[in-house]
């Protein structure tokens, strides 16, 4: 759930999907989002890309949905993969972490609060961590999406502006 812009690297999720193929995991996906008029012909690619890999029966492409709809499109998935790079510290990891997928994200800031189960810095280890996650039992992926669901509260703006209060004042 994106801007479809090479800035949020979408085409590294889908390199990743496409060695899940290869290793014969069971997956769908999807992408939500849509360009900017500058990146129309990287959209375009990208589901070349996905023609390509041959995912196009496990792979689907979605609108921009407005913000209030968002917590609706993550409670029906079951990971969120957020592959913009360090130094983005995007507000989507903790809406989907809040909603009950388990997020994986490229952000080094994440890494400091979530571990590196949770990070990735490359295809091979975006790939890698799909394939874990995938294969959890169901207890163990419950267990991990309580933890997701506290760590987004642990960081949620109420949390975080108390602690720059006290910063500000002590």
């Amino acid at each position: 759930l994106a801007r479809m812009s090479p800035s949020k690297r979408p085409d590294m999720l889908i390199e990743a999907l496409g060695l899940l193929i290869e290793k014969g995991t069971s997956f769908t996906a999807s992408f939500y989002g849509a360009p900017n008029k500058e990146d129309a012909v990287y959209y375009d690619n990208l589901r070349h890309q996905v023609e390509r890999r041959g995912l196009h029966d496990r792979v689907r492409f979605y609108p921009s949905i407005p913000n209030e709809r968002a917590a609706r499109v993550f409670r029906t998935h079951d990971i969120f993969v957020n592959c913009s790079p360090p130094g983005m510290y995007d507000k989507t990891i903790f809406e989907a972490a809040a909603s009950g997928c388990l997020v994986l994200a490229a952000s080094g800031d994440f890494r400091e609060v979530a571990g590196d189960m949770f990070h990735f810095t490359d295809v091979f280890t975006l790939f890698e961590r799909l394939n874990v996650l995938l294969s959890l039992p169901v207890l163990e992926q419950e267990r991990e999406r309580d933890t997701m669901r506290i760590l987004a509260e642990e960081e949620s703006l109420p949390v975080l502006c108390g602690r720059l209060a006290r910063a500000l004042y002590s």
